[in-house]
């Protein structure tokens, strides 16, 4: 969730910018959020096993308001189970 810049959390209530549910890829079996496209604004990545879009991860770019982009697909392995983030000056 997005600051308000001094580091607190906003109160604005979660009903006022969305439900909480985020269409990723079919049988996420992990999910991790980080900053992955440099805006600082949190994303979320999450691993798919299901049939369907299964085998992918899946990247939902953050939005301003806390909400998410629709997901990008994008093909992993056989049967992806987790996913994880390594953090690291560039």
């Amino acid at each position: 969730m997005r600051g308000v810049g001094d580091k607190r959390l906003p109160t604005k209530p979660l009903d006022e910018i969305g439900n909480g549910a985020f269409a990723a890829g079919d049988g996420p079996t992990g999910i991790v959020a980080g900053d992955f496209n440099g805006d600082r604004l949190p994303d979320l990545v999450t691993a798919n096993y299901g049939a369907g879009s299964g085998n992918t991860a899946s990247v939902l770019l953050g939005n301003a308001d806390g909400s998410f982009q629709s997901a990008t697909h994008y093909g992993t392995g056989v049967a992806p189970t987790g996913v994880a983030v390594a953090c690291g000056l560039m």
